[in-house]
């Protein structure tokens, strides 16, 4: 029963959004949702678990790109790319529903009690998202940080005493 529901929400969300090319999404039961024409270009999306689906219909800006990294939505063919490209393209001239509406609206309301990013969650997004390592080590970020024996532009530097972040190059006031 819950398979059917994510299953209708996906055909609900995707299914104005991909009116030309290709965009095949298999849920989490292994179900196959075709979208669009048959053009080009074409991709094909896989979600991991139910959850990553109720995830990305919650907040599609946001949660897309962090399923992706967390590789909970898996691209299997085409490239990220491709699908942005099929989803964006069609966004323009889908309206915005009274549904969609209200529930942005809702969703702003709880922000701040959803998002209380308190210090120590704050070191901790910090760490995830910026790979930085012990306080006081540096820590080069991406395959740029291969380059020059570890003097890339990409490199950081992470300062505990200030919770900050600074690019090599630019000291952190640390202290």
């Amino acid at each position: 029963m819950l398979d059917r529901l994510t299953e209708t929400l996906l055909q609900r969300v995707f299914a104005p959004l991909v009116r030309t090319g290709k965009l095949e999404i298999v849920a989490p039961s292994g179900r196959v949702l075709v979208f669009g024409d048959e053009g080009q270009p074409q991709a094909r999306i896989r979600f991991a678990d139910r959850r990553a689906v109720l995830a990305l219909l919650r907040d599609l800006d946001l949660n897309f790109g962090e399923m992706f990294m967390q590789e909970r939505l898996r691209v299997e063919q085409g490239s990220v790319y491709e699908v942005l490209e099929l989803v964006l393209r069609g966004a323009k001239q889908v309206p915005v529903s009274a549904t969609v509406r209200m529930l942005d609206a809702w969703r702003m309301r709880l922000r701040p009690l959803l998002q209380n990013n308190l210090r120590r969650q704050s070191r901790a997004n910090v760490a995830y998202h910026y790979r930085v390592s012990l306080p006081g080590h540096r820590h080069l970020s991406g395959a740029a940080g291969a380059q020059a024996g570890g003097r890339s532009p990409h490199a950081r530097l992470y300062c505990p005493a200030r919770n900050t972040v600074a690019y090599q190059g630019v000291r952190p006031a640390c202290g």
